[in-house]
C-alpha cells in the first residue's frame, strides 16, 4: 500500500480524522505557485472550483461576494487596498493567480492566491 498523500498536512486545517483522511488520501490537489493551501469553512474542507483572476470573478458575478479572509495579501494591506491590488493584478494565468473554493455547506466562495 502506498503511503503518499495528495496534500501537505501542514497546509490545511486539522479537522476531524475522517475528513482529513478524505482530503489527504482521496482528493487530488491543484498546482499552485507556492504551496497549495486547502481552505476550510463550516467545519469542513471546501470544494476547489478553479484557477481565477479578477476577470473570472467578475464573469461569475461573485467579485463582491467572495471571502478574502485567506488572502496572504491582507497581511500587507487593509481590505480596501488589497481588493484594489487584486483587481489590478490578479490573473488566471499570471504571476499573481487566484484559487477559488466554495464551502460545501453554506456555498460561500473563498479565495486564496499566491505569487510565482
Amino acid at each position: 500500500m502506498l503511503q503518499g498523500t495528495f496534500h501537505d498536512p501542514a497546509c490545511c486545517a486539522q479537522l476531524e480524522e475522517p475528513k482529513l483522511d478524505e482530503l489527504l488520501h482521496r482528493t487530488p490537489g491543484y498546482e499552485a505557485w507556492q504551496t497549495a493551501a486547502w481552505l476550510d469553512h463550516c467545519d469542513d474542507y471546501c470544494v476547489f472550483i478553479d484557477f481565477v483572476g479578477w476577470k473570472e470573478l467578475v464573469s461569475r458575478g461573485i467579485e463582491n461576494d467572495v471571502n478574502l479572509m485567506f488572502m496572504p495579501i491582507l497581511a500587507l494591506y487593509n481590505e480596501k487596498e488589497a481588493k484594489s491590488r487584486i483587481r489590478e493584478s490578479m490573473e488566471r494565468d499570471g504571476s499573481f493567480r487566484g484559487y477559488l473554493f466554495q464551502c460545501r455547506h453554506c456555498k460561500e466562495y473563498l479565495l486564496y492566491a499566491d505569487y510565482d
